[in-house]
């Protein structure tokens, strides 16, 4: 309700756009696209449907379909308006993201793992690629291979806490435990609530014999607590059933 009422204006503007213009494939776009962020998936669906009828060969409408039918458990659907936009744009990196997410969702890795290398052949920069590729490998035991993946992406986003996390328990699996533990303390200060738990839980679990007996790891755990104090002064809740210690999945850029 709060977020509906916060896009009021921008939506009220877009009705009146469509009024006088309905047939703009890109203010059916538009009007989608806030929809969406208002979380209404069902109706920015219909908006996307209007503006591939005005525009059939509309790439980026076909992919905004896509998520919103991603985002009401349509995942077949889904899936075929990804590859729709991938026919008109084979070079849409983004399409080959989110096909490869949806493709993960449904357990297909394989395929997964081809697309998001197609993402990266793309656009060699797209940070989620990388990581998702990552975490493909790694459930495959190519740690070393997925250990690259994740340096990669770092190469473009050196802040970004998922692959700094990501890499931590990567290298602490093959035994690296100072490097590992360096990548979860810089990433816990970049923690977003939704990791707080899965990144806190690794940190408390990993190798504690030998983690107790460096002075830095004491100083890592130090800043963790710190951290945690934080989420909960923001009154966040956390769910017991999520403290899973498995890396973060893949994160779709829609």
């Amino acid at each position: 309700c709060c977020q509906a009422g916060r896009h009021e204006p921008g939506l009220a503007a877009l009705r009146r756009a469509l009024l006088l213009d309905g047939g703009r494939a890109d203010i059916h776009m538009n009007f989608g696209n806030a929809l969406r962020e208002t979380g209404d998936a069902e109706r920015a669906e219909q908006s996307f449907r209007d503006a591939i009828a005005l525009a059939p060969a509309y790439a980026q409408a076909h992919y905004n379909l896509g998520a919103a039918l991603e985002e009401q458990g349509k995942a077949e659907q889904a899936r075929n308006s990804y590859l729709r936009a991938l026919q008109i744009d084979p070079d849409f990196a983004e399409a080959y993201l989110n096909l490869g997410g949806a493709l993960q969702a449904a357990g297909r890795g394989s395929e997964a793992k081809e697309c998001y290398r197609q993402a990266l052949r793309c656009n060699p920069r797209l940070v989620a690629a990388w990581r998702n590729l990552a975490a493909i490998l790694d459930g495959e035991e190519h740690i070393e291979e997925a250990i690259v993946c994740c340096r990669k992406a770092l190469e473009s986003e050196p802040a970004d806490g998922r692959t700094l996390y990501m890499l931590g328990l990567l290298l602490e699996r093959l035994g690296h435990v100072d490097e590992a533990a360096a990548y979860v303390s810089r990433a816990i200060k970049r923690v977003v609530p939704a990791d707080a738990v899965p990144m806190s839980l690794t940190l408390a679990t990993m190798v504690p014999p030998v983690l107790k007996s460096r002075d830095h790891i004491r100083q890592v755990r130090e800043e963790l607590g710190r951290r945690l104090d934080m989420l909960a002064a923001a009154n966040l809740r956390l769910d017991p059933e999520r403290c899973a210690l498995s890396p973060p999945f893949f994160l779709s850029y829609h």
